[in-house]
């Protein structure tokens, strides 16, 4: 008798082939692929490629955080700061 998982929405099988594009990230060239440097840059290069595979393009959105511009004074100088708001933190 074969098993039939019906609870995807907890989670679900990788394909294969996505699999393999993302083992090596998840076990040693690990990194974020928000960061702007070669290492961010070539890990980012790897999800997207999983992304494309898995066909998942209409489906991720980017993440925006949103920012806030506060102006402080400090000893009687004006300075305008950006900075991220994370909204309910």
């Amino acid at each position: 008798m074969s098993k039939i998982y019906l609870d995807n929405a907890a989670t679900t099988r990788l394909d294969d082939e996505v699999l393999q594009v993302m083992l090596p990230l998840m076990t040693e060239n690990f990194g974020n692929p928000s960061s702007i440097h070669s290492h961010g840059r070539q890990v980012r290069s790897a999800v997207e490629k999983a992304v494309a595979i898995a066909n998942l393009g209409d489906r991720i959105q980017q993440v925006v955080i949103p920012t806030e511009e506060v102006i402080e004074l400090k000893k009687n100088k004006k300075q305008i700061r950006r900075r991220k708001f994370f909204p309910g933190y």
